[in-house]
């Protein structure tokens, strides 16, 4: 019996073995815990600080697995191009070149701030930061991104392999005379964009909280290293905190993310369902009477419900909304009517 496109992919051992998947964990969490433990002086012992660190450091272990879960179904797409003998327009190592170059891009923006952006920093407050807790920040929107770099290449390698579909049904619909087999592939595709869709809304979750804990974390620090200085040179000490999520930001964090959403995810999921409703009308094609059958009509529904055709496109759209944009927006929302 031949193996179809959802044949396992094959790993050493070694790379499966449980101990070896947690000592690589390891590696990230400490990385991220170090990089804010490891802080100058007067901060070393903060107890906001030690708590952050150990959450900075699950997060970059939770964005290290979400990247190395996805990298194995970028493979899996592959292999559905070298069993077709095509290969992608753009190589998938050019995409997350591209993809890694882009965030390094926002990275050195962000770090070449004087400080937080002006939206952000509360009245009174000088919109300075601590060097070298800026560059660490830096750090983590740099991982952050990085990390959401294999999905959006599975994404990206999905919509090409499912042009070449297109260029198929199109020009050579009698030679799918294989249809089980681009059922197959078909439903791969379809799982690694839903791979992919959850990886990119657990790492969004992840960042949510980043961004509550940076608030809290600098507005100790904050108060810690200015009030001395305010009060040494008899100036008024601000009320209010040092930074401040405001509902402006909290709207423009909302748009980006459904934006991003919008222009990489959707597309894909529509042109999915149009190869996979064209391949539907291949199979069962319109009987000449225009009177189908008992059996054409119950074959034609089992092979849509075999594709997932018989969930609706507002359905698959909500579902992504949920996971994407709105938990984002909803947890910041509640941070900043505290304010």
């Amino acid at each position: 019996m031949e193996s179809g496109p959802q044949s396992a992919r094959k790993y050493p051992p070694w790379a499966t073995s449980p101990a070896f998947l947690s000592v690589l964990f390891l590696f990230p969490a400490t990385a991220g815990f170090l990089l804010f433990w490891l802080s100058p002086g007067e901060f070393m012992n903060n107890d906001d600080l030690a708590a952050f660190s150990i959450g900075i450091g699950s997060v970059f272990a939770l964005w290290f697995g979400l990247g190395v879960w996805v990298s194995g179904r970028v493979g899996d797409v592959l292999g559905l191009f070298r069993m077709a003998g095509r290969a992608p327009a753009i190589p998938h190592r050019l995409l997350l070149a591209i993809w890694l170059l882009g965030s390094a891009a926002i990275g050195a923006l962000l770090h070449w701030q004087d400080g937080p952006p002006a939206c952000l920093t509360g009245p009174g407050w000088p919109c300075v930061l601590e060097p070298g807790f800026r560059w660490r920040i830096t750090t983590v929107v740099l991982l952050g991104l990085w990390s959401a770099g294999p999905a959006v290449v599975v994404i990206w390698l999905v919509a090409e392999r499912l042009r070449q579909l297109r260029a198929l049904f199109e020009e050579e619909p009698c030679n799918v005379t294989l249809p089980g087999r681009t059922v197959d592939e078909l439903r791969t595709l379809q799982d690694c964009l839903v791979a992919s869709l959850v990886a990119i809304g657990i790492a969004l979750s992840a960042a949510t909280l980043v961004i509550i804990a940076v608030q809290l974390l600098l507005n100790g620090l904050a108060h810690t290293f200015w009030t001395p200085i305010y009060s040494s040179r008899g100036w008024h000490i601000p009320p209010g905190d040092f930074i401040v999520v405001k509902e402006r930001f909290v709207v423009l964090i909302g748009t980006f993310f459904t934006g991003v959403f919008a222009a990489v995810y959707v597309p894909t999921l529509l042109s999915w369902r149009r190869r996979a409703y064209e391949l539907v009308n291949i199979v069962y094609t319109t009987p000449l009477t225009g009177r189908p059958s008992e059996t054409w009509t119950q074959g034609r529904a089992r092979m849509m419900a075999l594709l997932g055709l018989n969930v609706g496109l507002a359905k698959r759209l909500s579902n992504a909304l949920v996971v994407l944009a709105p938990l984002a927006v909803g947890l910041l929302s509640k941070l900043s009517k505290k304010h």
